[in-house]
């Protein structure tokens, strides 16, 4: 039986028991009130939805917007356990971390850690971030990544998570805010915004009949009202994201916890190894890197003497007292190759380019 035969029946006589029970689609949302018997269609209808519920029913025809209020209210959508994340995802936050941004929320004690490592790594970046913290991040967070980028990578996965959680929170407090006071133009009064509101039997009645709409449960009779009176958010949730962050949210206390852990890892191997001649021979080589103004991960142009359009080269990173360079043919073909090579070597490979040909 649909809910609007039901409530007919009711307030007809024809029907004894509570209406809303016969109709199981609707039963979850609404209550009657019995108080006047003699004019059934007076009594009062409380209608209830959950606020994913509401929301998916105000919002304009969108599966990424439902998408987005069912991660921001079951967590259906946001799963650390499965990688899922809901706004942003890990390349974001990689470049983030090489761009230095994400120092930036490194508790003191780690931006202390962080800075003995490179005291430990390369004594000319730990100069250049003494003297100007701000101006050298980038060039030091690109250094350490490409030397310890398993536990970096661990640091950048915990930050995702964390800050993408903090996004579904905002989203959520600004969620619990639309829609407010929309059924009033129905008469259907608002008790609490989203979740609770009252009416008679004889509106809903009415209102069925008006929509056309005799066949339809109370949720979807609802739907088309909005929709008649062009009141549905037609806003893109995922639009402008970013505004839903407040730091309140961001768990810090979790991050740096993580963070501190993954520094003192970094830290140990470097204490424990033996090969600190390795790593005189890689502060040798940066020392050349960072006079000539190149950085980590980034096409650059051979010396200017020595410059052509034929050849760009990348510097990936460094491995047991070596550096490791890409090399990239700029033409139809896009070839690339990889070297590994100690500082006379490189400095061959810049000078002397055609050797590599």
């Amino acid at each position: 039986m649909t809910l609007y035969k039901a409530l007919k029946m009711f307030v007809a006589g024809e029907y004894e028991g509570n209406p809303i029970e016969e109709c199981h689609t609707s039963s979850y949302n609404m209550k009657i009130s019995i108080s006047n018997k003699e004019n059934l269609e007076k009594n009062i209808v409380y209608l209830f939805f959950d606020r994913e519920e509401f929301l998916k029913m105000y919002n304009a025809n969108n599966d990424y917007n439902d998408h987005l209020i069912s991660a921001a209210f079951s967590n259906r959508y946001y799963s650390s356990d499965y990688g899922r994340l809901v706004f942003i995802n890990y390349d974001d936050s990689e470049y983030n971390f090489k761009e230095g941004y994400l120092i930036r929320e490194f508790s003191d004690e780690n931006i202390e850690k962080f800075k003995e490592i490179l005291f430990m790594t390369s004594k000319v970046l730990y100069k250049k971030i003494s003297d100007d913290f701000d101006s050298n991040l980038e060039d030091a967070c690109r250094f350490l990544y490409s030397k310890f980028a398993r536990n970096i990578d661990y640091i950048i996965s915990e930050y995702s998570e964390l800050y993408d959680a903090a996004l579904v929170i905002g989203l959520r407090k600004y969620l619990e805010r639309r829609g407010c006071g929309i059924f009033s133009v129905f008469l259907i009064h608002e008790m609490i915004c989203q979740r609770k509101y009252v009416t008679t039997i004889g509106n809903i009645i009415r209102l069925y009949e008006e929509y056309n709409a005799e066949d339809e449960d109370i949720v979807s009779l609802l739907k088309k009202m909005i929709i008649s009176k062009d009141l549905q958010e037609d806003e893109d949730y995922f639009e402008d994201y970013y505004a839903y962050f407040e730091s309140e949210n961001f768990d810090s206390v979790e991050f740096n916890r993580v963070v501190s852990r993954k520094l003192d890892q970094i830290i140990e191997s470097i204490e424990e190894s033996e090969n600190s001649e390795e790593i005189k021979k890689e502060n040798e080589i940066y020392s050349i890197i960072d006079k000539m103004g190149y950085q980590f991960d980034r096409w650059e142009d051979f010396p200017k003497e020595k410059r052509n359009n034929k050849y760009r080269f990348k510097i990936i990173g460094f491995d047991k007292g070596k550096v490791t360079v890409l090399k990239h043919s700029v033409g139809w073909t896009y070839a690339s190759e990889t070297y590994k090579m100690g500082l006379e070597d490189f400095l061959n490979f810049l000078y002397h380019p055609e050797l590599f040909d």
